[in-house]
C-alpha cells in the first residue's frame, strides 16, 4: 500500500500538468460555436441547386450592402413565415452563418457545397 501511495503521489502532478496542457490547446486550435440566429435581409435571386445526396436546396441571396450575400442551403427545417424560398423574392429572416450543407452528386461520389443555413424565412413570391 505505501508503495501505491508514493507511485500515485509522484504521477499525479505529471498527469495534472499534461491534462492542462491538452485542455488548453484544445480550447485554442478547437473549433468555436457559431453564432446562430443572426438577422438578415435582402433579394433572394434564385434556387441554385438541389441537394441530390442530402436534403434541401441552396438557393443564392444578394444582401443588403453585401454583408449577408452568398449561398443559402434551406433545409426542411427551415420556417417559413411567408413565401415558399423559390424564386426571386425580398426576405427578411434568420440564418446561421457557415450552418448549411448541401450535398450534390458529383459523377462517382457526393461532394459537399458550404453555405449559410436559413433558419427562418419571411418573403413574398
Amino acid at each position: 500500500m505505501r508503495r501505491f501511495i508514493k507511485i500515485c503521489n509522484a504521477v499525479l502532478p505529471h498527469v495534472i500538468i499534461i491534462t492542462g496542457v491538452v485542455l488548453a490547446f484544445g480550447t485554442l486550435l478547437g473549433a468555436k460555436i457559431s453564432i446562430a440566429q443572426m438577422p438578415g435581409g435582402g433579394i433572394n435571386v434564385s434556387v441554385i441547386m438541389f441537394c441530390t445526396c442530402s436534403s434541401g436546396y441552396m438557393a443564392l441571396i444578394v444582401g443588403v450592402g453585401g454583408t449577408t450575400s452568398g449561398l443559402y442551403w434551406f433545409s426542411p427545417a427551415t420556417l417559413y413565415w411567408t413565401g415558399s424560398g423559390f424564386g426571386p423574392a425580398f426576405w427578411l429572416g434568420y440564418y446561421t452563418p457557415g450552418a448549411g450543407v448541401c450535398m450534390i452528386y458529383a459523377g462517382l461520389f457526393c461532394i459537399d457545397i458550404q453555405g449559410s443555413l436559413m433558419n427562418w424565412y419571411g418573403g413574398s413570391n
